[in-house]
Formats: structure tokens, sequence, C-alpha cells
């Protein structure tokens, strides 16, 4: 008789937790990304681009002592952004121009550069530009420039993630790699041996 496995209800609130955290922190980086990225995977704008229309009414909730009119024209115009990605999306695909249906876009300011990588504008240009930016408009609208400040944040803390998870994933390709040449030894190995034994027995 098979018992039934026990589960763990604080790991797995643990685990909702972590995704929602993510979920969430995607979603403010997704808010700004459309404006400073082209060339998106067909994918990409999924459901943490849906969710920046729930997180500006929430920051807005949040900070309602304050005008909101700005934060929701930001979103009005994050809505005519994802539009005109999604079209560029679309372009491409009639082109079969193939990419990573994931890609998270090219940054458009590292356009024509040749001194830093797309990582670096990823992880460390694009958030510093934000949060500066955030931090320029908290005077003049607290809700808009709060929302700004958190969405480059949001980038730093996204990219710093996919930065780590690319590194493990070449990890574990090495790994693989270094694996598969062990085995292929020891296989080689194995068949020398049997023909070592093999030829002693025919001389016998």
């Amino acid at each position: 008789m098979e018992h039934p496995q026990a589960t763990n209800p604080n790991g797995d609130n643990a685990r909702g937790t972590m995704n929602l955290t993510m979920l969430v922190i995607q979603a403010y980086a997704t808010s700004v990304e459309v404006f400073l990225h082209r060339g998106f995977g067909e994918r990409y704008l999924g459901s943490q681009a849906a969710l920046v229309f729930l997180l500006v009414p929430f920051h807005s909730y949040l900070l309602r002592d304050y005008d909101p009119r700005q934060l929701f024209r930001f979103l009005g115009a994050y809505l005519i952004a994802c539009v005109l990605q999604r079209i560029g999306i679309i372009r491409r695909r009639w082109k079969g121009v193939a990419r990573h249906s994931f890609y998270s876009g090219f940054p458009i300011l590292a356009t024509g550069n040749t001194r830093f990588d797309e990582s670096c504008f990823k992880i460390w240009i694009e958030p510093f530009l934000v949060m500066l930016g955030g931090a320029v408009f908290i005077s003049q609208d607290r809700a808009l420039g709060t929302f700004i400040l958190a969405a480059g944040f949001a980038l730093y803390i996204k990219g710093r993630m996919m930065n780590q998870l690319d590194r493990i994933k070449l990890l574990d390709m090495q790994d693989a790699m270094f694996d598969q040449m062990h085995r292929g030894s020891q296989v080689r190995a194995m068949n020398h041996d049997h023909g070592d034994n093999l030829r002693h027995h025919l001389r016998r």
C-alpha cells in the first residue's frame, strides 16, 4: 500500500511568495523596458506586462494623498508602447526573424555602442538612469516619481538575477560536457580492457 507523500505547507507558501515577488519585480521592470528596449521575444510581454495595469492603480492607492494623474498618463503611454512592441513582434514573425521567445529586447541606448555590452546596459546603466529619473520626478510628482524609482530598482534586481541564472546554465552545460568527457574516457578504457582480454584469450 502506497503512503501519500507528506507536504510542507510552509515550503509551498514560501515558494508561492517568492514567485509572486518575482512576478511583481518583473512587472515593475517591464513597465519601463517597453520604452528602453526594442526587438522583444514573442512571449516576453506576458503576465508580467499585464500585471502593470494592476500595479499602477495599487501604487496610486498607496499614495492616495498625492495626485495620480501623471501616473495614469504614464500607464496610457505604457499601453501604447506595448501595442507598438506587439506590432513589431508580429512584423518580425511575418519576416521569419527568429529569436528567443522570452528575449527582453535590445537596449536602445546601446545602439551603435561598442564600449559596453548588452548586459552592462541592462544591469547597470539603464537601472541607474531610471532611478535617477525617478528621483528627479519625486520632487515634481510623488506618485509617478516613486513608481519610476521602484521600476529602476526592479530593473537592477531583475538584471542581476537573470545574469546569475545565465551563469548557472553555463556552469550546468560545462559540467555536462565534463561528465560526457569522463564517461567517454571510461568507455574507451573499458573497450581497451575488453580488447586486451580478448587477445589474451585467443592466444591461449
